[in-house]
Order: structure tokens, then C-alpha cells, then sequence
């Protein structure tokens, strides 16, 4: 067999033979044989070869582990001669059996020429008995012709068993499958020379094996169809002429598939009757399967998804039936690229993970790469690029190891694309040309367009209009050629914008109608919303309004759509903070183009806080069991209660009014509602200005601390700090108040729908140059997520009404770092017949959330706390005084994080000493009429675009709390206790929650000033606490035009109490500016 054999390899086998001289009749024939083989055959092995390789790769193969336990159990009724329990196993599981035929008469084989004959017997033996079954029941000659005509190789000629054995071991080497770091190796001149040498000592059956694996490796490998088709015309004809009906069957789907890929439909469905054919004869339900998956592949190449859809229920269907496990990973898996195709995220996920336990449990480790991949490219649509990097790298590295080329191609270009994410244009383009460098021009054209495609979308946004063009053209190209239409569409879609952006309207309507026609014939949904926004804009500079406004709602409600398809809390935030562009652009075309106030106001409302409106509409069902608001669609906002201004304005009286802000990166926009008119405005107030700006005011005042306020004031002068403090104030105010001060002249009580960093900002701690007066002596300011926000807690809620015997849970944590909690949590009992303050050093989550859940009243926590700025709903409070160091709590934090919890469902221990956001979030605080979180940051915590701020507040909200007072910063533990005190003082004499927290804060500037010698009360000390929910007082109680009959008697009750209640503000006003 070796023309080049090496002088180290017949050493060994010398020294072999010489140790175990039991066997030197056999192993002297083999290693004659050896030698002679040098002479006689003409092709040497393309890598050395000695007794340890060959121990290498046939000692243990991947094939001996299939089914290891099944064939054990094979084999101890071989030792025991159980010829009739062998038989029923054989019978019960013919496939294993199959399969197990092979694996054991090739392992006889290796161990005879190991020199191990008793051992060889057995398998041999084994072999034998199966190959009489499979003759006899299955009238099936194929094994029994295969085991006679290797068994007598391996007795009749030791010079074809050792030539066997090199090819085998060449077979081997060449699908270096090592599941230990789970990648298959492919070496092609190893599985060519297996191939031939297979042929020559005519065992036709690993010939047509070696054959499957060559079509793998250039399915795999190189993606080469023209290869592919001259191999598996071979494997085909290899497998007809022994008779291996499995092997043929298969050969056929894989030649209809590559006829698929050649556009020949009819020769593919010449092989697909003769598979169907071929399946019903041998009675393979496997078979039929298989013949599925290959029209639901053709189904999806073609993007008929309606087809695919009805191919794959009858996929599952008989999956089920026959439990295919290999081919039930598979079908989850294209399940997936159809429901992405549809931008259904959930279902999209599931059949993804669904897909990768299988391919674990299945020990397919190198499927996985693509299955990474797939998970990769959703996390990047749904904005958790850090997610997606981490998954495409994971790709990335099994791709190489699988030496899979254009599949590592497109892994690059998505690498780049999560860099362009990250604003990293030099980085981003890097991967999409070393992606393109690696590819064949002639092949992988699907991965070449949509790496084009990637580099136009980087130029585009690097603003090279003209490098942006040159790539989509090139990605046309490619696609057309490819028939490709998912890349074609993208491509019209990016030479639409640089249309757009040469002001050449025609012909960017026309590409992007273009764009939009082969997208919806391709069902690629977050292609078709993309198409409809440049649309949008293309009409709008066309001063065409109608259809501008038109394809925005069109965009919009696509939006919502997909938005609806994502449950997961966090990715379906992500997923809306990622599309604010849409919004930001609709705004500005109905301020600047259609001049239209409402329907600025209807597209601010669009962007704003979307889940957190879903999870109080759902709130507020499962609290009153409406029937129709549980058959109401998920995303109930934007199908039954989207804010309707002129009804918001009935409902206002004439000392309430609201500001809406929204911050764009070019503009700030701020809308005034009052009882008779609507304002919307805009500004030249750039975004980041405006960060920079609240950021050097939160600095300035103190944000970071008692300690570090307090070494402010030894490094600076006093007077200077005030000055500052004062000058920066006056600016803010007069960048978000001063240009609607004449909406609110008649307004005390202010409904705040904040915006990016403005969640962040002490509105009361801004000041108006022109009277010198502070925000909090003009207004009592509330705050809301949105309008629809707050028209569903203004409806779920009740007039604020306090009562001595109203039940109260006081709840404070026994600490040194917080010594004043005791004494506030005492100090508030006082204002409460029945409640009996409870004071822990320690308290565990289960008998915390014990005690909030169901509870109606008044709740009070004075503890610890910290955020996690993150991933939203990470915020936690702290309930055990071991855990309130601040290093402790960062690595909590930590640990929360990277555990990737799924919100309402994952749980840390009973004891970990704190509770999420999340875990509020599972809770029913219907009916507390106030809640009151003392701790620090309480009021901030994950802030993303267009959702706003979510964290303890929002989690206290929408699990039912009517009201929540809570903190901007690391508020001072001494005022804090004033403050609380004096804010229950105010609510105990009548005062509605927002004017008593307003006069208890003018309270607190009027006593520091009195107790320091700067006349001045740093806002630091008095300013960080806020109210969210439900302020007081409005002339409703309904906001809708239909109530339920329940809520009738509710107007009458409380109809009194409304009139009772505008008489104490207006004493309460009189009180606050006399």
C-alpha cells in the first residue's frame, strides 16, 4: 500500500511482533504484507503511518459511540449466545441494528489485525447474526453479501486486511470528528485516498460513505455545488450497484437539493418521486421525513413562507410520531429562519434554543456554529449587541474549526455590522472586507451580497454616499444573480436613502417602491417596515402629506407588530429603544411638514414607555377580571388606549396642566396641555447639549454623596457653590419652562412626562432668573411615564384620602450607615393609630414580598438600595445590613447580570437579603394608595430611549402602587428623616401627596436655612425626592368615554370628596404663598 513507506513504522511493527510472540504467525503475515505492499501498490498515504496512528483513529471511533448502551447490550447476548433475545432486539430496533452491523464488523476487522482474534470473533460473530436477520426477515442480501465478502478479507489475506485497515485509518484522518473540542477537521487528500483505495479492494459500501462525507466536506467546507453534484451522481450510482437502498435514498434528496439550487425544478422532481418511491418500498418513515425536509428547504430558498408554514406542521406531525430526534433539531431549526422571516421573535428564540439542546444532547456539536449565528443576528435586530457579540464570536471560532469558509465569511460581516452598532466604522468595515476576501468571487454569492450589502449600510452611515453606492450596487449584483431577494431588496432600500439624501425624490421613490415590492413577495417583515419608513420620508420631501402620513402609520404600527411578537421584557425594550429613529422622524414631519400639534402629540405618545403601559393595562385586568380587557391584544395601547388629548384636557381642572418632553439628538420638543389648549414646541436645544448640561447640574448639586458634597463645600466657597448652583438652575429652567411659561400661568399642579436625562433632573431645584423664584414655589410637580401611562393609573386609582386608622407597613433596616431610619420609621408610626413600625437587621425576600403582596394602604421602606443602570429591572432593594456595603451590592449586581435571568421567573435563594425589580413585578399591590421608597436612587435605574426609565418605580407602578415617592440620588439619611416626617405632617392636615411632598420640601429649605450661615438651603438636601403616579387633584375619575356599570356608584361616592378636595388645595395654596 506505501510506495514510501517509513523505515520508523516497520520498526515498530518489528518490535511489536517480537513482544508478542503468541501471535507472531498472524502479526509476521501482516507485517510481510506490509512490506510487500510497498511494492506492488502505487499511492503512498498522505500522512505517516505507524501503529499509534492507526490506534489513533480505530481504537475508539465516533461511530462506536452511537447508541453505546444498545450495543452493549448487543453484545452480552453475543457472549452469552442469547441467539433469541438477540434476535428480538434486532427485530424491535432494526435501524440501530443496521448501524450497528457496520460499526462491529469493521471493529472485527480492526482487531484481528491488532492481533486480537478472540475479540475480533465476537464481533464478527455479532455481525454475522445481524446480516442472517436482515436476509431472512427483510429479505435485505445487502448486509450479508457485505460480511461475507470482508470476512473473508480478513482471513484469506493479510495484505488486503492491512490495506483495509490504512484506508480506514485514511477515512478517519480525514473526518477528524474530536467531540472533545466538538469540531470535525476535514482532510481532503486523506478522503480521496481512502475513496480509491476503498474501490480497489471492492468494499463499495465505505466507498459510498467516504463519498457522503466528500459531499459533506464541500457542502461544509466550500459550499462548491458543482463538486457536489459529480460526487453524489457517484454515490448514487456506488449505492444502486450494492444495493445500499439507505445510501441511495439519501443520494437522491441530496441531488434534488442541488437541483434546487440550479433552478432545475424538473430533474429535482424526478429525484423527489424517486425518493418518495424509494421510502415507500423499504417502509422508511425516516425516509419520509427526510423528503419533507427537503421540500420545507426548497419552500424557504423559494421564500414561499405560507408554503413552508404548512410543510413544517406536517414536519412536527410526523416527527412526533417516529421521534426523529436528528431531524426534529433540524426542523426547529429552519422553523426558526421562517419565523425570523416573519419577525416573530418569540417563536423565532424558542425553536433556536429548542434546536441547540437537541444538537447537544445528539452530540452534533458542529451544527451548532450556525445555530449561534442565527441567535446572534436576533439579539443584534432586538439591540443587545453585547449579547450578539458574544454569540457571533462563539460562531466564529467553530466555523474555523470546521473550516467552513463562507460560513466564517458572513460570521465576520455580522461582527462588523454589531461594531457599527458600536459606532466603530473602521472596525466595521474591516470584517465585511476580510470577509470578502475570503470568499471565492464564483461561489457563496448569498454571503457575498449580504457582506456588500453590509458595507453600503456602514458607508451610508460613515456619510461615503459614494462608497455606499459602489457596495449596494455591487450587493444588486450579486443578488440578482443569486435570484436572491432578501439582499435585492436591501439594496434597493440602501440606493433609496442615498436618493433621499441627494435630494433626488423621484428616484428614491422609486427604489424604495421597488425596495418594498420584492420585500413583501419575500415576507421579510423587518424589511418591509424599513421600506415603508423610507417611503415615508421620500413622500415627505415631496410635499406629498398624505402619503407621507400614510406609510409612518404604515411603519408604526409594523413596529408595534414585531414589537408584540418579542415577550421578553428586556429584548422587547431593547428592541423599541433601537426604532426611536422612526418616531423622531414622524414627529418632525408633523411639526415641520404637516403643521399638525395633535399629531406631533400622537407620535411623542407612539415612542413613549410602551411596556410599561402593556404591563399596567395587564395590571389593571387581572385586578377587576374585565372580560374584555383579558381579550384585549397584548399591546392594548395601541389598539384601545391611545392618549386622546382633547379627552386628557376635559379632564383637567384649571390649576392642573402637563409637559411632554422628547429629546432628539438635533432638537427638543416639549408639549403643554392645559385644560383649553395644546402647545407643542420645538427648540434648537441639541440632545447632547442637554445631557451635558443636567449632568453638570447633577454634579454640581451634589449627586455623589454626603462625604463628597461636603468636600465640595471645604474645596470651594460657599457663596460660589451657590452662585453656580443658582446660574446653572436658571439656565435649565429656561431651556424646559421658560418657552411654555404662558401655558402655565394659572397651573400649581404640573403632570411631568420626562424624556432621556430628564429623568434624571430636579425639576424643583430650577430656578427662574426673571422672579427669582424656585420651580417647587411655583408648582407641585407629579410625574408619569406617558399619557397613556398616566391615564391608566389616573383610571385603576382613587382621590388620595388620608385616614388615622388607614393600615400602614413600616418597614425600616436596624443599620449604621442609615441611623436615622429607625427614628423615621418611629416618627411616621405617630401618624398611624394601628401601625406598629417593624425593625430589621435582616429580612429575607419571601417574608418582604409576604408582606407587600395584597397589601392595601399605606407602605413605607426605609432601607437600602441600589441600580442597576444595565439591564432593566436588575434594581434592587436591600434587606439585610451584611449586604448594604457598597462593594457587596456592585457584585450582586454583577452576578444578577450575567446570569441572564428571565424577568418573573428566575429566583435567587429565600435568603439572598434583596429584591428586584423583577420580583415586585410578580406582586399585587392593588389598592396601596401610597407607597414610599426611602432609600437612595430609588427613582432611577435602566434609562432606555423611548421606554424611559425603568427600575423599583416602575416595578412598584405596574404591580399595582396608586403612588410612589422615591429618590434621584444617594439622599442624606439626617433629611431624609426631617423630610419624611414633615411630608406625613402635611398629608395628615388634608394636603393631597404631591402638594404635601411640595410643602414638607419648602419646609425643609425654610428650617436649613434657618440652621446654617449661608441663607441658602443646597438642593442636595431637600430636592432628591419625587412622586410618580397619581398627584391630585383632577375633575375625573373616568378616562374613558365608557365605564363599566360597576364604576357608576364610584362617580357618585366620590363626588363629594372631589368638591371637598379643590376647596383644601385652594387653602392649601393660600398656606403655601401667603
Amino acid at each position: 500500500m506505501f510506495t514510501q513507506i517509513h523505515s520508523s513504522y516497520l520498526r515498530d511493527r518489528w518490535r511489536y511482533l517480537r513482544k508478542h510472540s503468541a501471535h507472531s504467525l498472524i502479526l509476521g503475515a501482516a507485517c510481510a504484507a506490509i512490506i510487500f505492499s510497498h511494492r506492488h501498490l502505487s499511492a503512498p498515504p498522505p500522512f505517516p503511518l505507524d501503529r499509534a496512528t492507526i490506534t489513533t483513529f480505530l481504537a475508539q471511533t465516533p461511530f462506536d459511540n452511537y447508541r453505546a448502551n444498545r450495543q452493549q447490550q448487543f453484545l452480552i447476548y453475543a457472549e452469552a449466545t442469547a441467539r433469541d433475545s438477540l434476535h428480538q432486539a434486532i427485530a424491535t430496533n432494526p435501524y440501530d441494528a443496521s448501524v450497528f452491523f457496520h460499526a462491529f464488523l469493521d471493529r472485527s476487522l480492526y482487531l484481528r489485525f491488532m492481533g486480537k482474534p478472540d475479540s475480533s470473533q465476537l464481533y464478527e460473530t455479532l455481525a454475522g447474526e445481524i446480516a442472517q436477520v436482515f436476509a431472512e426477515q427483510y429479505a435485505d442480501s445487502f448486509f450479508i453479501h457485505r460480511f461475507e465478502q470482508l470476512a473473508h478479507l480478513g482471513k484469506s489475506s493479510p495484505k488486503n486486511l492491512s490495506n483495509w485497515i490504512v484506508a480506514r485509518t485514511a477515512f478517519m484522518r480525514g473526518i477528524d470528528y474530536d467531540t472533545s473540542r466538538t469540531r470535525i477537521t476535514f482532510n481532503m487528500r486523506c478522503l480521496e485516498y481512502a475513496h480509491t483505495q476503498f474501490q480497489r479492494l471492492g468494499d463499495l459500501k465505505q466507498a459510498a460513505d467516504n463519498l457522503w462525507w466528500l459531499c459533506n466536506f464541500h457542502l461544509r467546507a466550500v459550499d462548491d455545488k458543482n463538486q457536489i453534484y459529480d460526487l453524489a451522481r457517484q454515490w448514487l450510482h456506488v449505492s444502486r450497484e450494492i444495493g445500499y437502498r439507505d445510501n441511495e435514498l439519501e443520494a437522491l434528496l441530496l441531488m434534488a437539493e442541488i437541483y434546487d439550487s440550479r433552478r432545475q425544478r424538473d430533474s429535482s422532481d424526478i429525484c423527489i418521486k424517486a425518493a418518495t418511491r424509494l421510502a415507500l418500498e423499504i417502509e422508511k418513515p425516516y425516509a419520509l421525513a427526510s423528503l419533507l425536509d427537503v421540500r420545507l428547504v426548497d419552500a424557504i430558498a423559494r421564500n414561499d413562507i405560507r408554503a413552508a408554514l404548512s410543510i413544517l406542521s406536517d414536519q412536527f406531525r410526523l416527527i412526533q410520531k417516529i421521534r426523529y430526534r436528528a431531524l426534529k433539531a433540524e426542523t426547529h431549526a429552519k422553523a426558526a429562519r421562517i419565523y425570523h422571516a416573519l419577525a416573530d421573535y418569540n417563536l423565532t428564540l424558542a425553536h433556536l434554543d429548542t434546536a441547540i439542546i437537541l444538537k447537544r444532547n445528539l452530540s452534533e456539536f458542529a451544527d451548532l456554529p450556525s445555530l449561534w449565528l442565527h441567535q446572534a443576528k436576533v439579539h443584534l435586530e432586538l439591540g443587545d449587541w453585547q449579547h450578539a457579540l458574544a454569540l457571533a464570536d462563539s460562531a466564529l471560532q467553530g466555523y474555523e474549526g470546521l473550516q467552513n469558509i463562507s460560513r466564517k465569511a458572513g460570521t465576520l460581516g455580522l461582527i462588523g455590522i454589531i461594531h457599527l452598532w458600536k459606532k466603530n466604522f473602521r472596525q466595521a468595515r474591516a470584517y465585511q472586507r476580510q470577509g470578502l476576501a475570503a470568499l471565492d468571487p464564483r461561489r457563496a454569492h448569498i454571503v457575498q451580497a449580504d457582506l456588500w450589502n453590509n458595507l453600503g449600510d456602514i458607508a451610508r452611515q460613515d456619510s461615503s454616499w459614494r462608497e455606499a453606492e459602489q457596495a449596494y450596487i455591487a450587493a444588486l449584483n450579486v443578488g440578482e444573480d443569486a435570484q436572491y431577494h432578501p439582499a435585492q431588496a436591501k439594496a434597493w432600500l440602501g440606493l433609496g436613502y442615498i436618493s433621499l439624501q441627494q435630494q433626488q425624490t423621484d428616484s428614491a421613490l422609486a427604489r424604495f417602491q421597488r425596495a418594498h415590492t420584492i420585500a413583501e413577495d419575500a415576507v421579510q417583515r423587518e424589511l418591509i417596515w424599513n421600506c415603508h419608513f423610507g417611503l415615508a420620508q421620500a413622500h415627505a420631501n415631496a410635499g406629498h402629506l398624505a402619503a407621507a402620513r400614510l406609510h409612518y402609520d404604515s411603519t408604526i404600527a409594523a413596529l408595534e407588530h414585531i414589537r408584540n411578537s418579542v415577550s421578553r421584557l428586556d429584548f422587547n425594550m431593547n428592541y423599541f429603544s433601537t426604532v426611536q429613529r422612526v418616531f423622531d422622524s414622524a414627529l418632525g414631519f408633523a411639526l415641520d411638514r404637516a403643521g399638525d400639534r395633535l399629531l406631533a402629540l400622537h407620535y411623542m405618545e407612539k415612542a413613549k414607555a410602551r411596556n410599561t403601559v402593556d404591563l399596567l393595562y395587564r395590571q389593571i385586568a387581572n385586578a377587576s377580571n374585565l372580560r374584555e380587557a383579558q381579550n384585549t391584544h397584548a399591546d392594548s395601547s395601541f389598539f384601545q388606549l391611545a392618549a386622546n388629548p382633547a379627552n386628557v384636557q376635559s379632564r383637567l381642572d384649571d390649576s392642573t396642566a402637563i409637559l411632554v418632553y422628547r429629546v432628539m439628538d438635533a432638537k427638543l420638543i416639549i408639549a403643554v396641555l392645559n385644560r383649553s389648549n395644546v402647545e407643542v414646541i420645538q427648540t434648537a436645544i441639541t440632545g447632547h447639549e442637554l445631557r451635558q448640561k443636567v449632568q453638570n447640574f447633577r454634579r454640581i448639586i451634589g449627586i455623589d454623596g454626603r462625604d463628597a458634597f461636603q468636600k465640595r463645600l471645604q474645596q470651594y466657597e460657599a457663596q460660589a457653590l451657590r452662585a453656580e448652583t443658582e446660574r446653572q438652575s436658571a439656565e435649565l429652567y429656561q431651556w424646559l419652562v421658560a418657552p411654555v411659561a404662558h401655558m402655565l400661568r394659572q397651573a400649581r399642579m404640573l403632570y411631568i412626562i420626562p424624556d432621556d436625562v430628564l429623568y434624571y433632573l430636579p425639576f424643583v431645584a430650577l430656578k427662574d432668573e426673571r422672579d427669582k423664584r424656585l420651580f417647587l414655589e411655583k408648582f407641585a410637580p407629579t410625574f408619569a411615564p406617558s399619557l397613556t401611562a398616566l391615564q391608566l393609573m389616573l383610571q385603576r386609582s382613587t382621590p388620595f384620602a388620608y385616614r388615622a386608622e388607614s393600615p400602614a407597613l413600616l418597614i425600616a433596616m436596624d443599620s449604621k450607615s442609615i441611623p436615622h431610619a429607625k427614628l423615621e420609621i418611629k416618627a411616621v408610626a405617630n401618624f398611624f393609630k394601628n401601625a406598629t413600625p417593624k425593625i430589621y437587621t435582616h429580612l429575607t425576600r419571601l417574608e418582604l414580598t409576604g408582606m407587600l403582596d395584597r397589601f392595601q394602604g399605606i407602605v413605607h421602606l426605609a432601607l437600602h438600595a441600589d441600580v442597576d443602570d444595565s439591564q432593566p429591572l436588575h434594581s434592587f432593594l436591600i434587606l439585610d445590613e451584611r449586604r448594604s456595603n457598597r462593594s457587596q451590592r456592585g457584585a450582586e449586581v454583577k452576578h444578577l447580570t450575567l446570569q441572564g435571568l428571565r424577568y418573573s421567573s428566575a429566583r435567587l435563594r429565600d435568603d439572598a437579603g434583596i429584591l428586584r425589580a423583577a420580583d415586585i413585578l410578580d406582586l399585587d399591590l392593588h389598592g396601596q394608595q401610597l407607597a414610599v421608597l426611602s432609600a437612595c436612587k430609588t427613582a432611577l435605574g435602566q434609562n432606555l430611549s423611548g421606554e424611559g426609565m425603568m427600575g423599583l418605580t416602575q416595578a412598584f407602578l405596574c404591580a399595582g402602587a396608586e403612588r410612589l415617592l422615591t429618590s434621584l440620588w444617594d439622599v442624606d439619611d439626617r433629611s431624609t428623616s426631617e423630610l419624611m416626617r414633615a411630608f406625613y405632617r402635611h398629608l395628615q392636615q388634608g394636603a393631597p401627596p404631591a402638594r404635601a411632598l411640595r410643602a414638607a420640601q419648602l419646609q425643609m429649605i425654610q428650617n436649613l436655612e434657618a440652621r446654617a450661615s449661608l441663607s441658602y438651603a443646597f438642593p442636595y438636601f431637600w430636592a432628591a425626592f419625587v412622586l410618580t403616579g397619581r398627584g391630585d387633584h383632577l375633575n375625573n375619575l373616568l378616562i374613558w368615554g365608557t365605564a363599566n356599570k360597576r364604576e357608576y356608584p364610584l362617580i357618585l361616592k366620590f363626588a363629594f370628596i372631589g368638591v371637598h378636595s379643590r376647596l383644601e388645595i385652594w387653602a392649601s395654596y393660600l398656606i403655601d404663598n401667603p
